[in-house]
């Protein structure tokens, strides 16, 4: 028996004696696949596509706040109030330890590089040998915002600047250079780096308009209404694997999906593209709808292609938007302490379709996950 069935058999002897078993925090893979949740009995990690349920490991005696997860990775760092340890997750063996003198809000993970997100600091740690790589000063960032590009070599991050409203991006070049970018007048509320690492968008507190920048030189892309007059808090950013379009959920439980084409002005060169993915629409709408609005050349308001509204259950709380890589498809993930369920849509010419839902846990210690 290897070391991680003998923690795995460990942890679900435990689940069997327990009465209930909460969770405490759910993190995303940068790239969408997979996410983990930690628990009052320990870690279980998730594949998204479809929702199953691979290990449960690492029991801890101390409350996980945050933790991190890279499917391609062996380290699966965790949080407690102060502290991050960084396991391995083959051997089931803690490799390190890195104390913080403040309290840790967030943790991610790239191939090469963890970030620790304090409220005005984050701190960037080589996974090679562990050591503190750079520290960036922030600007006050209760929700531990910062995102790495998942395919990004060498990695890119994104996190507030030192300024309200202000994002920077982080280059993991020899040289280390970084830029910021004015993105709001406001407090930052939600930000995400698209998988191919051309695109930022950001989101301020009042939630009506999104932006899109550029990484490589900060310029704006895109402005994006969702609303005209109605502020909310935008839960989660989230582009399409190929970066053409953009998924934003709400705490109003409404979640837009925004056609992202690209252009001249983007840095990418070429003329004004048919949206990746034109085969799953009709190339002439596309193209009047993209004449239409002028969405990224004159940088006019544009309204979202597609919205839902996202059932509310038991006052669950929106984590995650992940696309299904390039396809049509997107997943979204809400949870409280006692249960966490995944609603999966599908894109269609006519709207959204609703295509299941999945209680991936619950508080009971028997339950698996099964669609519902």
């Amino acid at each position: 028996m290897s070391p991680l069935q003998s923690v795995l058999q460990e942890a679900n002897l435990k689940d069997e004696g327990a009465a209930d078993i909460c969770l405490n925090c759910v993190a995303m893979s940068e790239d969408a696949s997979s996410f983990a949740c930690g628990t009052t009995c320990g870690l279980r990690e998730y594949r998204l596509h479809p929702v199953q349920e691979l290990v449960r490991s690492l029991p801890s005696s101390e409350i996980v706040t945050c933790v991190a997860i890279d499917p391609k990775s062996r380290f699966l760092p965790l949080a407690t109030s102060s502290k991050v340890s960084v396991w391995d997750r083959s051997s089931a063996t803690m490799l390190k330890e890195l104390p913080t003198q403040s309290e840790i809000l967030n943790l991610k993970l790239s191939a090469d590089i963890l970030a620790v997100i304090c409220e005005f600091t984050v701190h960037l740690y080589a996974c090679s040998d562990w050591r503190l790589k750079i520290s960036i000063s922030t600007c006050s960032n209760k929700s531990g915002l910062c995102a790495f590009s998942a395919k990004s070599s060498p990695w890119i991050l994104a996190c507030p600047g030192q300024k309200t409203g202000q994002l920077r991006i982080q280059f993991g070049d020899r040289s280390l250079k970084s830029h910021m970018i004015g993105a709001h007048t406001s407090p930052l509320a939600a930000l995400s780096l698209s998988s191919c690492s051309r695109f930022v968008a950001s989101a301020s507190q009042y939630g009506t308009v999104i932006k899109v920048f550029g990484t490589e030189r900060g310029q704006e892309l895109h402005r994006l209404r969702r609303s005209w007059s109605t502020p909310a808090q935008i839960c989660s950013l989230a582009f399409r694997g190929d970066g053409r379009m953009l998924a934003v959920a709400s705490s109003t439980c409404t979640l837009h999906i925004f056609e992202l084409p690209l252009h001249a002005s983007n840095g990418l060169g070429g003329s004004t593209e048919k949206v990746l993915g034109s085969r799953f629409f009709d190339s002439k709408l596309t193209e009047a709808m993209l004449s239409v609005t002028g969405v990224a050349r004159n940088l006019t308001d544009t309204t979202s292609s597609w919205h839902v509204k996202i059932p509310k259950v038991e006052n669950h709380q929106i984590i995650e938007v992940a696309f299904h890589g390039a396809r049509p498809q997107f997943s979204v993930l809400q949870f409280t302490h006692s249960s966490g369920i995944l609603d999966e849509y599908g894109i269609t010419r006519t709207g959204i379709q609703h295509l299941n839902s999945s209680t991936w846990f619950t508080s009971l210690a028997s339950h698996q996950g099964q669609q519902i």
